[in-house]
C-alpha cells in the first residue's frame, strides 16, 4: 500500500513540477517585456539628448542676431518658430513618459501577479512533500491508515488552518516554507504549540506527534529552532530530509 501511496503522490508532483514550468515561461515573457520597455526608454533619452542640442543651437542663433536690428527681427520669427518646435517636441517627450510610465505600472501588476502565483505554487508543492513524507512515516510504523492531509478546524468562532493533520494517530503539523531567524523560529513553534491545543480540544485526546516542516532553516534561525522544537517536544523535519526519503 506504501508503494502505491508513494507512486500516487510521485506522480502528483510530476503535474506540480509541469505548473511551474508553465510560471517560469511566463516570467521568461516578463523579462523579455523589461528588456524591450528598456530599449524603447533608451531611445526616448537620445530624443530628449537631440533636443537639448537642438535648444543649444537656438541660442547660438540667438546670439548672432544681435548683430542688427534686421536681421533681430528675421532671427526673432525663427526663434518663434523653434520654441514652438520645442514645446510640440516636449509634449510628445513627455506624453511618451506617461505611456512608459503606464506601461511599468501594468507589468509590475502583471509581475507582482505571477510572483505570488509562483510563491503559492512553491509553498503547495513542499506542502504536499511534507504530508507524503508524514504519511509513509507513520505507514511505515504500522497506521496502515494514516493519510496526512489539510484540515481547517472552527475555533471558538473562527477557523484554524492546519497544515499537517492526520486523525488516527492524532498528528499536526505546521509547514513554513523559511525560518529566517530566531523571531521566525519562535513564531513557527509557537503556531504548531496553538494549532496542537485547538485539536487536542476538539477531539478530547492528547496528539500523537506535534510536526514542524521547514523548507529551508536560514544560518541564523537553526540553533534556536532545534532547541525550541527539542523543548516543546515537536518533531522537526527539515526539506532536505524529505527530499532524500521521497527521491526528489
Amino acid at each position: 500500500m506504501a508503494v502505491r501511496l508513494r507512486r500516487e503522490f510521485l506522480k502528483l508532483l510530476d503535474e506540480v513540477l509541469k505548473r511551474l514550468d508553465s510560471i517560469e515561461e511566463d516570467i521568461r515573457k516578463i523579462w523579455e517585456e523589461i528588456r524591450g520597455l528598456r530599449e524603447g526608454q533608451e531611445k526616448l533619452w537620445e530624443g530628449q539628448n537631440r533636443l537639448w542640442e537642438g535648444q543649444n543651437k537656438l541660442w547660438e542663433e540667438i546670439k548672432a542676431l544681435r548683430v542688427g536690428q534686421e536681421k533681430l527681427w528675421e532671427g526673432q520669427n525663427k526663434l518663434w518658430e523653434e520654441v514652438k518646435a520645442l514645446r510640440e517636441g516636449q509634449e510628445r517627450l513627455w506624453e511618451g513618459q506617461d505611456r512608459l510610465w503606464a506601461s511599468h505600472r501594468r507589468l509590475e501588476n502583471y509581475m507582482r501577479s505571477a510572483f505570488g502565483e509562483l510563491r503559492t505554487a512553491l509553498g503547495a508543492t513542499y506542502e504536499m512533500h511534507a504530508a507524503a513524507y508524514l504519511t509513509m512515516m507513520l505507514l511505515e510504523m504500522g497506521y496502515e491508515g494514516a493519510d496526512v492531509v489539510r484540515r481547517s478546524f472552527v475555533d471558538d468562532g473562527g477557523i484554524v488552518e492546519v497544515d499537517l493533520f492526520n486523525e488516527e494517530p492524532l498528528v499536526v503539523g505546521e509547514v513554513p516554507l523559511a525560518v529566517r531567524d530566531v523571531g521566525d523560529a519562535e513564531h513557527e513553534v509557537e503556531k504548531v504549540l496553538r494549532r496542537v491545543g485547538v485539536v487536542e480540544r476538539i477531539y478530547g485526546r492528547r496528539v500523537f506527534m506535534a510536526v514542524l516542516s521547514v523548507a529551508n532553516v536560514y544560518p541564523e534561525a537553526a540553533d534556536a529552532l532545534k532547541t525550541l522544537a527539542a523543548r516543546h517536544g515537536i518533531r522537526l523535519v527539515l526539506g532536505r530530509e524529505i527530499k532524500e526519503a521521497l527521491q526528489l
